[in-house]
């Protein structure tokens, strides 16, 4: 395991004091770094201590004191540290603005020395060396208050030494040894998941994932610590048809020693009977191949660790010897083990006890009579509440079980199951479950911790715990990697490593712009919405497991991240009204205006959380302090559903926030000193409908990477016609999805913002049109610009091929306004010939999957739109483009699934229109169509069918809805597997579909 100990907790912060960015200002402005790389030093010797402190603190209290002041300076250092890198960079923005006079601030350019010579006659340079002496002086207090720590640690007995390897405190790396001898009595529940691994080891066949061609399969039993893995092994390893069908068993334990030698030797033994007495490992492997070969055999390696496949490779070279059909099977807390050794598809992941099971095992070992009348009565009054505690765990159930077996008096069960379930004495919950956090990494360690925050029973999302994780500043840069992506590897590690579990259920929070309302939406709404989240977080980690499900936490594993995060988080819930100390440095909570309440305990707190996401009827007031005296620390302020719609301007003086969450809140209008959080990554204002008002220009918030803005749907009917403040209903049912003329503004700048990935809305002025050309190459998900009316004649040109060069982009709406009429369309002084060009211009990468046009007012599609590039294209919404005579060629995109044309009033055919010029009929036209939506359409007649030669139109197509077409009269083609047909207001059509042999529903109306 790595001893990097706390070190780790500051390197986040000296990386950015070693990007070739800071120091070439750093260079420019002679400014010395002493001070900061004398803090270096001191970190490094400090790191062997805590790592041993880390072991003995809950064995001393001494040292957890100890470790606890370490904590809090480390803290300060952090604090201090992020503020010297955001002070220079500010500097260097304003230093920026004042030789180049533009708007976009160039922060990352190198100054030249004449210009810093004019800018120290200009005054900036005074400022500049005003404040890095202060920082300095910071640096040099928090430098001897680290050493203080330091020194005391060698007084306590800390030494270096200790802090890694053999010599390391051995409070919780001891489990004792397993054998292979259990008690089948005394096991209940695992029946389902012993007759499946026994039927796999009676099976002849010998899988392998890499085709190897050896004679054993290994099978790995992966569950966190305490969950019965290691019962389950002995159950089948002495099942009696196993014992029949095996020619030679042996049982292993182990542990976190992988020694090839050592476990060679016990391997031999356990098969043999006899001890060997050589230390070789060639003589010990050719005994042991020996002893395998023409013998189907049966291994345990219970409690494994290792995740050195060299090592893995090494040990099991003589297993291949064996008779094929021989089996190993493996049991682990750790995916990252399986992955290694095992040669079948899947691990078998072991769930807890059900609730029957947990009753019988308390039965078992609570009571000497276990069908007595006590045993009756009290399973009958205290039952659930055991269940509840421990929540399906064999170990938890037998450690209460164990401490309640002399208790009689239900006061005694009573005072016991209301104790926290570390606090039971000779408990061995602790010891198990504290082995699988000593072996996390020091970052790993730290965002485990971070997960205290978080409710009992709380549905993950990953996405929101690496956007947190990212902004707390524990998740270190790695070469050219984004740092989302560095996250995910982070929790699937957690995940590898058994702290989390899938989840059958939805996130609690879903962290995406795209959140529908709770009523008042249509099924194109909800299509709109449910398939721009789906691509958000499809794309939002580059390679990623399960990203948009949800996962839980053990409540063992939870009590755990209580244990290890104790001092430091705080969680506040209505039931538990926990008190914040001022060494608290992260806050969530579930109660009402506890910002408000408890403002001066937090004052050095970096975390504010609020946990109540997406409640419409129970608001609460926005806080009104002021930012610059209280939470001046901050990096994460999550302030959620609130009511008054003023943020105060002292919000720009937090300098150091990454993280600012205003979702579903009434704020009508964001101050202008928002433009002053330099360090900001995500900016949350998903349901903020009523929001107006942004600065004028964000153009300096050059680390923003997420911009979650509230997406509305746009309305294509007598809607779009009302000018109304976003967030009022005209009437009580329907809420406002509107985009209207008067909606809020989008601010200047963003084409600035070259780390930028999420952007889920572009509303386009007069002033910003050409940004569209600037706009983030790492755009991710699903892009929706709406107001393309505004870009002008002049314009055009300025917005030369940008989209198409956004490889992440999977989704796409292009929106112009609402018209009514072609008289309508001229008085809004728009422009066929202008909108044909912007629609040219707009042109996605060939990786886009959904694509909408709205209100287009041109008379043609342009040609990309059925370019065969657009391979990956599986939805088009065409809607609104009222002038289109002609519907583009889109029958040979091989994908293309969905499909909607609505109110293309100028089209009176649909047919080769549609299909193409008939060149390449003998491939099969819209292979993979599965749904077409035809309607609005006022001048369409009729829709003939192309005769094809070996292909067959509409293979896949199941559901077709033709709705508003009033002059249209006939069309005849052949569904073979059309199942819903669906057809109103279309009063003079007179003849259907010829062939409909699959028709299964049909409305006509």
């Amino acid at each position: 395991m790595s001893s990097v100990g706390h070190s780790a907790f500051l390197q986040v912060a000296f990386d950015r004091l070693a990007t070739p960015e800071f120091i070439d200002f750093v260079r420019q402005w002679k400014i010395d770094l002493d001070e900061v790389e004398s803090l270096k030093e001191t970190s490094a010797e400090i790191q062997a201590l805590s790592d041993e402190a880390e072991v003995k603190q809950f064995t001393n209290v001494r040292v957890k004191l100890w470790l606890d002041r370490l904590k809090q300076v480390l803290y300060d250092a952090e604090d201090i540290l992020d503020e010297y890198a955001t002070e220079v960079l500010r500097l260097k923005l304003e230093s920026a603005h004042q030789t180049q006079q533009v708007r976009n601030p160039l922060p990352l350019t190198p100054l030249s020395i004449s210009i810093v010579s004019s800018l120290l006659n200009s005054g900036i340079g005074h400022q500049v060396y005003n404040i890095i002496e202060e920082l300095h002086g910071k640096v040099r207090d928090i430098n001897e208050r680290l050493k203080s720590v330091a020194h005391k640690g060698v007084d306590l007995g800390l030494s270096p030494s200790m802090g890694s390897g053999s010599s390391r405190a051995r409070v919780f790396s001891q489990r004792p040894p397993t054998s292979s001898l259990v008690i089948r009595s005394k096991v209940f529940g695992i029946e389902e998941d012993m007759w499946s691994i026994v039927g796999w080891l009676l099976s002849d066949k010998t899988s392998s994932l890499n085709n190897n061609n050896n004679n054993f399969s290994v099978l790995a039993i992966v569950a966190m610590g305490g969950a019965g893995k290691t019962t389950l092994a002995q159950l089948v390893y002495n099942d009696d048809r196993v014992e029949q069908y095996f020619g030679l068993k042996a049982w292993v334990c182990v542990s976190e020693d992988f020694d090839v030698v050592r476990l060679t030797k016990e391997i031999l033994e356990s098969a043999t009977g006899s001890s060997p007495d050589s230390d070789s490992l060639d003589v010990l492997q050719v005994k042991l191949k020996e002893a395998l070969s023409k013998k189907r055999f049966l291994l345990v390696l219970d409690d494994m660790w290792n995740e050195n496949y060299l090592k893995w490779d090494a040990l099991s070279t003589p297993f291949a010897f064996g008779k094929p059909g021989s089996k190993i099977l493996v049991t682990t807390r750790n995916k990252s083990v399986s992955s290694i050794v095992r040669t079948v598809p899947k691990d078998h992941d072991l769930k807890g006890l059900s609730d029957e099971a947990c009753f019988a095992l308390v039965r078992r070992h609570a009571f000497m009579d276990e069908n007595s009348f006590d045993a009756n009565t009290k399973l009958e009054v205290f039952g659930q509440q055991i269940v509840k505690k421990c929540k399906g765990s064999p170990l938890a159930v037998k450690t209460l079980a164990g401490l309640l077996r002399d208790k009689r008096e239900n006061s005694e069960w009573k005072d016991i199951l209301e104790n926290e379930i570390w606090d039971l004495r000779e408990s061995e919950i602790l010891p198990s479950l504290m082995l699988s956090y000593y072996h996390l990494p020091p970052l790993l360690k730290r965002c485990f911790a971070y997960c205290a925050l978080f409710p009992k029973d709380y549905i993950f999302n990953k996405i929101e715990l690496v956007l947190l994780w990212m902004a707390e500043g524990i998740v270190q840069p790695k070469g050219r990697k984004r740092l989302e992506d560095i996250g995910a590897e982070y929790f699937d590690e957690l995940f590898m490593r058994s702290f989390f579990e899938l989840s059958d259920l939805l996130p609690h929070n879903q962290v995406s712009p795209f959140v529908l309302p709770r009523f008042g939406y249509t099924p194109r709404e909800k299509l709109f919405y449910d398939l721009s989240k789906e691509l958000h977080i499809r794309s939002f980690f580059e390679s990623s497991n399960n990203i948009g499900s949800g996962f839980v936490m053990h409540d063992l594993i939870h009590d755990l991240a209580q244990v290890v995060s104790g001092g430091l988080y705080c969680r506040r819930e209505y039931d538990k009204p926990s008190e914040i100390l001022t060494t608290i440095r992260h806050l969530s909570y579930h109660i009402d205006n506890v910002v408000v309440t408890e403002s001066e305990a937090l004052k050095s707190s970096r975390t504010i959380l609020d946990l109540k996401y997406y409640n419409y009827h129970n608001k609460q007031f926005l806080p009104t302090m002021q930012f610059h005296f209280q939470f001046q620390f901050l990096r994460v302020l999550c302030l959620r559903n609130c009511r008054n719609g003023e943020l105060c301007d002292s919000i720009g003086k937090l300098k150091h926030l990454r993280f600012l969450d205003l979702s579903f809140s009434d704020i009508v209008r964001l101050p202008n000193s928002i433009r002053s959080l330099y360090n900001l990554q995500t900016l949350v204002l998903t349901g903020c409908w009523r929001l107006r008002e942004f600065p004028e220009d964000m153009g300096n918030l050059i680390n923003l990477r997420h911009l979650f803005l509230p997406v509305a749907w746009p309305r294509t009917d007598s809607w779009d016609s009302y000018e109304m403040p976003l967030g009022v209903c005209k009437d009580s049912y329907k809420v406002p999805l509107i985009v209207c003329k008067d909606s809020y503004k989008m601010p200047l700048g963003v084409g600035n913002l070259t780390s930028l990935q999420t952007l889920s809305t572009y509303v386009v002025r007069s002033k910003n049109s050409s940004e569209l050309r600037d706009l983030s190459q790492q755009l991710r998900g699903t892009l929706n610009i709406f107001n393309l009316e505004s870009v002008g004649n002049n314009e055009t040109q300025a917005m030369v091929g940008n989209l198409k060069n956004m490889p992440h982009l999977l989704g796409l709406l292009l929106h112009w306004s609402h018209y009514e009429s072609e008289d309508s369309f001229l008085d809004l002084g728009r422009d066929e010939k202008v909108e044909e060009d912007v629609l040219d211009q707009l042109q996605p990468p060939t990786n886009l999957e959904t694509l909408w046009i709205v209100n287009y007012g041109g008379t043609r599609f342009p040609s990309w739109i059925e370019h065969p590039s657009f391979s990956n294209l599986e939805t088009v919404h065409l809607i609104g483009c009222r002038k289109c005579r002609f519907l583009p060629h889109l029958s040979q995109l091989p994908l293309l699934k969905y499909l909607v044309i609505e109110g293309c009033n100028a089209t009176k055919m649909v047919g080769s229109e549609l299909h193409g010029d008939g060149s390449s009929l003998t491939n099969k036209q819209f292979r993979s169509l599965e749904t077409l939506r035809i309607g609005m359409m006022e001048e369409w007649e009729e829709w003939p069918e192309v005769v094809e030669e070996g292909g067959g139109q509409f293979p896949c197509l199941r559901k077709l809805y033709i709705f508003d077409c009033p002059k249209l009269r006939m069309f005849s083609h052949h569904f073979p597997g059309l199942m819903e047909l669906e057809i109103e207001s279309c009063d003079e059509l007179r003849e259907l579909a010829r062939l409909l042999p699959s028709l299964q529903q049909l409305h006509l109306e």
